[in-house]
């Protein structure tokens, strides 16, 4: 994911400032009003020295004063030293609580944000109908990726204060646990409460689009690239979604200003180069992709080497597959892909692929992967076997009795390979090519009508462009096959 959590530390920062005096007001007020904590748990003394109550409540203020006025100044250090004396003085108030987070906040110090939740905490328990002490709460639990705790703060600062502006932040949240309903309610309402930065149509085009809503997904990709034109990722997710609906001009265009807005991001190299590739512009595609393979992480590099495969450029695609190999020899993905693309050019060496695959994980795709290189590189009985053991533990696996007759067939077992070319044409009758070595096996079997039979199903059911020259070999072998059908005796199976 390219966009980070939003955060309202700056606004709720400068809120802190603005309330500074009025929690002064109210500090001053609960001084007057009633006794200080400490003066509660010494009840005798404080009767019998008045002006010890006095002059606690009196050095509580001046100490918040100090505190506040070095929060002002910018020494937050010294702040949080003098906000720490006062909630000494003064526990069960939660002004000095939550400027001290505040300024723990205000430090910008990521390892200091621990700091701030139990005072924070203290707050919300403190002041229950402090929205903006839950709304503070809810931004650094997020921030330290505590999602679910944060999103119950925030929810319950907007209980208080629906006005406050934390409605993209739990956006966000409801985003990454994918309530894409949910988020796309509170974009709006932070969006109709005058927070129109390029960032929440970004965020609300992302949860349109994941509902299916593509064209109004668009529309607010667009307001969003309207606020920040060269973002790269609003560019890059505007291009993707014209990726999905296959207006390849526009994604190309959207992609190539992402790729150079973020400084040749390999990702969205990437989708340029998938976008190139489906807009038919191979030269573009492979010099793009040659560029990004060797900055590319490792995972990305295999996604890149696809990319070049389906491109064409196979020779390319094997020897970056082969160099991701070498540091990691177990990898199966990049075993079975190379066993892939050593099918049609090195057949023994996608059998070595393979049969280190099906080493590491005996799965019935990896036996199969490994039974078709044997074939293909024309060892006969080890396909043989190979597929056998497919069957015996999957007795319904089409390409097994497939890739089995044709073994049979290349080893003159013209009798087994006919009974696994009927059991294929039982599963697809429409595939032709079946009835075509049916008819040879029975041929070669000696069984005249029988093959007659199964060369006149291929006929009707043959592609002349696609089958030219097996319907050519028939034609050529039925007249006289006629007459050797004629002069066999007819079986009850005839």
């Amino acid at each position: 994911m390219l966009f980070a959590l939003l955060r309202v530390n700056n606004y709720l920062q400068r809120q802190s400032n603005m309330y500074r005096h009025i929690f002064y007001l109210f500090l001053l007020t609960t001084l007057i009003s009633s006794p200080t904590p400490a003066q509660d748990a010494q009840t005798t003394q404080t009767a019998q020295n008045p002006q010890d109550s006095q002059d606690q409540s009196q050095k509580a203020l001046e100490l918040y004063q100090q505190a506040e006025t070095a929060y002002e100044k910018g020494d937050l250090t010294k702040a949080i030293a003098l906000y720490k004396q006062v909630i000494q003085i003064l526990p069960e108030s939660f002004e000095p609580k939550y400027q001290c987070a505040n300024a723990y906040l205000a430090l910008g110090k990521p390892e200091l944000l621990s700091e701030a939740i139990p005072l924070l905490k203290d707050v919300t328990t403190l002041k229950p109908d402090f929205a903006r002490g839950h709304a503070t709460l809810g931004n650094v639990l997020a921030r330290l990726n505590d999602f679910e705790l944060a999103e119950t703060s925030l929810r319950q600062a907007l209980s208080l204060d629906n006005r406050l502006p934390v409605h993209s932040l739990l956006a966000e949240l409801l985003l990454n646990r994918q309530a894409y309903k949910e988020a796309e309610t509170e974009l709006k309402i932070a969006i109709s409460q005058g927070k129109t930065e390029a960032q929440n149509y970004l965020l609300l085009a992302i949860c349109q689009q994941e509902q299916g809503q593509n064209m109004a997904a668009l529309d607010s990709y667009n307001k969003a690239n309207e606020l920040k034109p060269q973002d790269a990722e609003i560019l890059y997710r505007r291009g993707r979604l014209y990726q999905q609906q296959n207006i390849h001009a526009n994604a190309i265009a959207d992609l190539k200003l992402a790729y150079e807005a973020s400084q040749n991001n390999v990702a969205i190299g990437v989708a340029l180069v998938e976008s190139y590739r489906q807009n038919e512009d191979k030269k573009s595609a492979l010099t793009l992709a040659k560029t990004l393979i060797d900055k590319a992480s490792p995972e990305t590099q295999a996604q890149l080497t696809e990319l070049l495969a389906q491109l064409g450029a196979n020779d390319t695609a094997i020897a970056q597959l082969e160099k991701l190999l070498q540091s990691e020899p177990k990898n199966i993905q990049y075993l079975t892909r190379l066993g892939q693309l050593y099918l049609d050019i090195n057949p023994s060496k996608s059998a070595e692929h393979w049969q280190n695959a099906v080493n590491i994980n005996a799965s019935v795709e990896n036996q199969i992967g490994l039974a078709s290189a044997l074939l293909k590189a024309q060892k006969f009985t080890a396909a043989t076997d190979c597929f056998k053991s497919v069957l015996s533990k999957n007795l319904n696996s089409y390409e097994a009795h497939a890739g089995l007759a044709l073994a049979l067939f290349k080893l003159d077992q013209f009798a087994p390979s006919a009974e696994e070319f009927i059991w294929i044409i039982k599963s697809r009758p429409e595939n032709s090519i079946s009835y075509y070595f049916l008819g040879i096996c029975f041929d070669r079997l000696g069984d005249y009508r029988q093959a007659m039979s199964a060369y006149e199903i291929f006929l009707k059911k043959a592609d002349p462009k696609l089958r030219q020259l097996e319907i050519e070999k028939i034609n050529l072998r039925l007249p006289s096959l006629r007459r050797q059908a004629e002069k066999q005796p007819k079986t009850k199976n005839n």
